[in-house]
């Protein structure tokens, strides 16, 4: 529509939101195959306690006894309870804001019932388009890690690619909304 009112289309050549360890993933999985990786201006980093890192994997085992969906993963829930208790006991963290993320309507209910924490944020992927948090939280469900690579099962083709006609927008825009931590 803007364009037939006269306005002309621009590529994006900057990210300003997220530190250049966290827009990596888009550049790589997004920009960089169309021919226009992002420059991150963004210096402004906060690693998380003595790691050094702002983009940290969280290896979570669930336990296939108490599962009841593909849908949930309830050790992934205690894990993210675990993060966001670290997180807010932490003096450099504590007030930083945090959002977690999930892809299933099922597995955010769990995660807002568990987190007694208010200023949390607990949307699906969908529900954070134009929003930022200082720390982002990705509940996966990841179910069996051991199959090949680790892969998001629902959203991806039988390769473990993501299914670029469905999912690619959801994707790009969930993992582009932190500004200092990525936590997975």
């Amino acid at each position: 529509i803007a364009h037939l009112n006269g306005f002309k289309t621009t590529t994006l050549k900057y990210h300003y939101r997220s530190p250049k360890e966290l827009i990596g993933f888009s550049n790589e999985s997004f920009y960089e195959p169309l021919g226009r990786k992002l420059e991150a201006v963004n210096d402004n980093i906060v690693p998380y306690k003595d790691t050094g890192r702002v983009l940290l994997n969280h290896i979570v085992k669930p336990d296939d006894n108490e599962e009841t969906s593909d849908k949930t993963n309830l050790a992934e829930i205690r894990k993210i309870q675990e993060l966001v208790d670290e997180i807010r006991n932490d003096s450099v963290l504590k007030e930083k804001s945090i959002a977690i993320l999930t892809f299933f309507n099922e597995q955010a209910e769990l995660i807002r019932n568990a987190i007694k924490d208010d200023t949390v944020k607990v949307p699906i992927i969908d529900g954070i388009q134009g929003d930022e948090r200082d720390i982002i939280i990705y509940s996966f469900v990841i179910k069996d890690p051991s199959i090949g690579k680790r892969k998001y099962v629902p959203m991806t083709a039988e390769g473990g690619e993501i299914k670029k006609e469905i999912a690619a927008g959801r994707v790009n825009v969930a993992f582009s909304r932190a500004r200092l931590q990525v936590h997975t």
